[in-house]
């Protein structure tokens, strides 16, 4: 459905993993990811019978997320936004319509990515000129480490389902976040 114009869109900032996407054929990604309607009419995906949004209203959830943990009226364009997992959809979504700080985009699982990419418009979101995206954790912290300065605010969202589904690996991450924090 969406497929070709989000990896068009995507080709324009990481190429690499538009190509790496392009080779996963969306039977490969639909093994571990069901779809289901939220309470709210919103559709969520399911990995491995984990829900990866809010069962009750997702776009809610989302929007709960950045107000719980990111100031959207001070937050400065020079700050960083970490979105760690696309799960449905809705958080990288609502980080892209509220936040001005550069926006890095971070899918370790590809499976994920695809299928979200097939059934989910993105282009927009990658089209923006504050947004990185990637698929391996070191290359965003790689971004996080170039793009980093003194004083400045770096944050790490992302869907609570992660904590399940890649916690030791999320973990990790904010772990390195914390410390290019630190060194600033």
């Amino acid at each position: 459905m969406y497929f070709d114009e989000n990896i068009i869109a995507l080709e324009k900032k990481n190429a690499k993993l538009a190509q790496e996407l392009k080779q996963i054929y969306l039977v490969q990604a639909e093994e571990n990811i069901e779809v289901y309607q939220s309470e709210s009419g919103d559709y969520i995906f399911s990995y491995d019978g984990l829900m990866l949004d809010d069962i009750s209203n997702p776009i809610e959830a989302a929007f709960d997320n950045i107000s719980a943990n990111v100031s959207v009226k001070t937050i400065s364009p020079n700050d960083i936004v970490v979105v760690y997992g696309l799960a449905s959809g809705y958080l990288l979504k609502s980080v892209c319509k509220n936040i001005s700080a550069k926006i890095i985009f971070l899918e370790p699982k590809v499976d994920i990515l695809r299928y979200g990419l097939e059934f989910c418009d993105f282009k927009n979101e990658f089209l923006l000129k504050n947004i990185v995206i990637a698929s391996d954790a070191n290359q965003a912290i790689e971004w996080i480490n170039k793009a980093s300065e003194e004083n400045q605010n770096i944050t790490v969202l992302y869907p609570e389902s992660y904590l399940q589904l890649l916690e030791d690996e999320l973990n990790d991450f904010i772990s390195k976040v914390a410390k290019i924090v630190e060194k600033n």
